[in-house]
Order: C-alpha cells, then sequence, then structure tokens
C-alpha cells in the first residue's frame, strides 16, 4: 500500500532536524495546557513535557512529512493533513498516552473525560497549525514546480542553441575547401600519395566537423579531434604537432563543450603569433571544466595575440550552451594563458555512441 512505503520511507529519512522539530511541537503542545509558569507548585512538568513530546510532539513531525509524500503522490491536500492531524490526536490520547503511563508514570485519576477534554484543547491549535503547514507547503511546492520549469525551459534552450552552433560548425568555408582542393590538385603531378594524403586529411575534417546522428553537443573530445583534422587539412603549422599541443584529463575527455569556441579561438591566436607554440590543456577544477591555452614559444608575440583577442563571440557561445556560470578570460601572468571555464557536465550519448 501507498500508505506503508510513505511512513516507511519518512522514516528512513528521519534525521536530528526532525528530532529537533518534534522536541518543539512537544513543548508547544504542553504550553497550550496554560504555559510552564501557570503550572501550580509541585507540578510534574518534567513527566507532562515527556509525554507531549512523545504523544504529540515526534507523531506530529512523522504524520506531516508522510502527508506531504501523500500529495507529492496526488493524493487531496485537504484529506493528507486533515487525516494527519486526527490521527495524530487520538493515537496520542488514546494509544501512546495509555502506553507510555506505566513507563513513566501517570495521573491516577486520569480517566476518558480527561482525555476528550485534551483532544478538544488541542485540536483547535492544531488545526490551525495543520492550515498553515499546509499553505505554506503548497506555495513551496509551487515555487519549486516553477523552478524546475524554469531549468528545464533553460535547458532546452541550451541544448537548442549547442545544435544551432553544431550545424553551423559543420559548414565549411568554401574559400577553404576551394584552396585544399586546388593544394590537391597542384601536388597530383607531383606525388600522388602525397595527394591522397591531402585529400585524406580534408575528407577526415569533414567527418570531423558533421556531428553525430542525435547529437546536442559536443564534447572535450570531439573538438580537440576537430582541431587536430583542421590542423592537417589546412596545413596550418602552428595548429599542427608538435607547435599545437593537446592534452586532456580522462575524466574530462566526454564533458560538454560549446562547438565553435575552441577552433576559432586558436585559429586566431596563430594568425595574430605565427610563430608562437601553443598548448591547450583540459582538466576538471572541482565541479567545473577548465581549459588553458598557453604558449610554448615566442611569450612576446603570444602576449601579443592575447593583447588582440577578442573573445565576445566565444562568450556569448559558452553562456548560449553551459548557462551564465561560464568565464573567458586572459591572464597576463607568465606565461600569458587563455582561460576558459564552465560547469561541468557529461554530454549526452549520441545514436552512433549507442
Amino acid at each position: 500500500m501507498n500508505a506503508a512505503r510513505w511512513f516507511k520511507e519518512s522514516l528512513r529519512e528521519w534525521s536530528w532536524r526532525h528530532t529537533g522539530l518534534g522536541l518543539l511541537v512537544g513543548t508547544l503542545a504542553l504550553s497550550n495546557m496554560g504555559g510552564f509558569l501557570a503550572f501550580p507548585e509541585g507540578f510534574p512538568w518534567l513527566r507532562s513535557w515527556l509525554y507531549n513530546v512523545v504523544q504529540f510532539g515526534f507523531p506530529t513531525i512523522l504524520a506531516l512529512r508522510v502527508a506531504d509524500r501523500a500529495v507529492a503522490d496526488g493524493a487531496s491536500r485537504v484529506l493528507s493533513y486533515g487525516m494527519a492531524l486526527v490521527l495524530v490526536l487520538a493515537l496520542g490520547v488514546w494509544v501512546i498516552g495509555p502506553l507510555l503511563s506505566p513507563l513513566i508514570g501517570g495521573d491516577p485519576e486520569w480517566d476518558m473525560r480527561q482525555d476528550v477534554m485534551l483532544f478538544s484543547r488541542l485540536l483547535l491549535p492544531y488545526a490551525l497549525a495543520a492550515v498553515a503547514y499546509a499553505h505554506w507547503r503548497r506555495e513551496r511546492d509551487t515555487l519549486a514546480r516553477l523552478q524546475a520549469a524554469e531549468v528545464e525551459r533553460a535547458q532546452q534552450a541550451q541544448l537548442v542553441e549547442s545544435a544551432r552552433l553544431l550545424t553551423l560548425q559543420a559548414r565549411v568555408e568554401p574559400q577553404f575547401l576551394f584552396d585544399t582542393l586546388q593544394r590537391v590538385r597542384a601536388l597530383i603531378d607531383a606525388s600522388a600519395d602525397a595527394a591522397q594524403t591531402r585529400l585524406d586529411d580534408l575528407i577526415a575534417l569533414l567527418r570531423a566537423m558533421q556531428p553525430a546522428a542525435g547529437a546536442t553537443a559536443s564534447t572535450v573530445a570531439r573538438e580537440f579531434a576537430l582541431v587536430r583534422a583542421y590542423g592537417r587539412a589546412s596545413e596550418a603549422g602552428a595548429l599542427s604537432p608538435p607547435r599545437l599541443a593537446l592534452d586532456s584529463a580522462d575524466d574530462v575527455a566526454d564533458a560538454k563543450l560549446a562547438p565553435l569556441v575552441l577552433l576559432p579561438a586558436l585559429r586566431r591566436l596563430a594568425g595574430d603569433a605565427p610563430d608562437a607554440a601553443w598548448q591547450v590543456r583540459a582538466e576538471r577544477l572541482g565541479e567545473r571544466l577548465h581549459l588553458v591555452i598557453s604558449p610554448r614559444a615566442a611569450l612576446q608575440r603570444a602576449r601579443t595575440a592575447l593583447q588582440l583577442f577578442d573573445g565576445a563571440a566565444a562568450r556569448a557561445r559558452l553562456a548560449a550552451v553551459h548557462g551564465e556560470e561560464t568565464a573567458l578570460a586572459v591572464d597576463f601572468a607568465e606565461p600569458p594563458s587563455l582561460h576558459i571555464s564552465a560547469p561541468l557536465r557529461v554530454a549526452a550519448p549520441t545514436a552512433e555512441a549507442a
């Protein structure tokens, strides 16, 4: 039955916080009997406090947690919290109270009439408290649903933008394609093998540019592979080993990375400092993906290239795909470097990977 499951789950989640709340509710229940200061001299208030904590304090917190789960599963809010209220008072007065009496002592003159009076005296404040709690819980649940919907909307927008950037990334620059084919044609007469190698490099680049079937995001490994393929196909020495070193930690290879960020940044830096040698390191820092692009040679030219670097487009793409908690900044300490930071999320497996 659902009620048994709700009860077991509520017991499993019981914590010191719930214990403290139970002590508080039990104290308030005792105060409702007239307040500590109003008790006559010699009143066994410690024993009465223990009665109220065990009879009403702990059961109230447990019953409300069970009612919360019932409402979350679609049960009526009024019925759930109403039954919790009645059960707590009825069980506390006529079940738990008599069970405690032989253990910690009780009033020998206590009878059924006093049980009814106790039930009646607690019914109104408990009903008001239950209504207030139910109202607060409904507002909290509504806010949580709105926040969850907003998070889902933002995630969907990020997926759409990532897919759009993947589509843009798959487009081949006509001039680049024309120049590469011209180089292949020029190599045919001189060396058929060299021409075939250059054509294979171009085909590998075109494959690397195409997103996998069903892909909505790129990864660190894919962006690194695309940089390598572009370096071979374009014969750009600054984007090929040994001038360019790409290093990724194993735990971030499948991390989500916005398309059209890494390769355009490296092309710009290589164009402004063609004699510099660069390295890219991708690693995990806490729950964030961190990429560092730094020079290994021609530091002064690299520093100038970094000063000229305009990261506005890259920042916009990072924010669109990863959310606003992203950063792209140049650090001019020795050696100067470009830092890219984004929340670490693993890209969903694609149809091809599956």
